[in-house]
């Protein structure tokens, strides 16, 4: 849900790697490319306060254009498949795909698209951005860390990993406005991957 969001938080952790802000980790400028089988997006939600629910989106595209130096110029385009929704139960997840939940027919994506970054500490920063899902749009802070910055030892290229959390409130975007039992606030949990693909820059949608 918020997922896609917290993907963006990439761009966070990215200028904080270009800013060489923590033992040496420095990301070159570029265009970098999501890694989709590299990245997890995570949601959370609560039923009746204490059952929990812990599900997946698979298949993350999108691209970060970093430029060291000037974070405002650096961008951050994430997309993903709300049809690919995977949690334990089966029939919960045929649900979360209905009209009633994410709408997965009429609206098959859930994008994110940053609007401002501020480093707030070493490898650390937090990333503004607007998140569109079930064709509503919201603003979606995340907060993101950088874990590594080094080059792939099978590809040679520089690969970003990173972590980010963030929260969304799923009334914001009409989700389920008929089951009171199901908590407002949605968690999600970013372990995502970024890998340097060139220098030409990055498209806009």
């Amino acid at each position: 849900m918020r997922s896609a969001l917290a993907t963006l938080a990439m761009l966070g952790a990215a200028q904080a790697a270009a800013a060489d802000l923590d033992a040496g980790r420095v990301a070159p400028p570029g265009l970098y490319a999501v890694e989709p089988d590299r990245t997890s997006i995570a949601f959370h939600l609560h039923f009746l306060g204490f059952l929990g629910v812990n599900g997946q989106f698979p298949g993350a595209t999108g691209t970060l254009r970093l430029e060291p130096g000037r974070p405002s110029q650096s961008m951050l385009a994430v997309s993903v498949p709300v049809g690919s929704v995977h949690v334990a139960s089966a029939l919960f997840a045929s649900r979360l795909r209905s009209r009633a939940w994410l709408d997965a027919a009429d609206f098959p994506e859930m994008r994110f698209r940053s609007t401002a970054v501020r480093l707030t500490g070493p490898g650390r920063a937090e990333v503004e951005g607007r998140l569109t899902l079930r064709g509503v749009t919201r603003p979606l802070t995340l907060e993101a860390t950088l874990h590594e910055a080094a080059a792939d030892p099978t590809t040679g290229r520089t690969v970003l990993d990173f972590a980010a959390t963030g929260h969304l409130r799923r009334s914001d975007f009409g989700i389920a406005p008929s089951a009171p039992f199901v908590q407002d606030d949605v968690r999600l949990t970013l372990d995502a991957v970024f890998e340097h693909e060139g220098f030409e820059r990055a498209g806009t949608w």
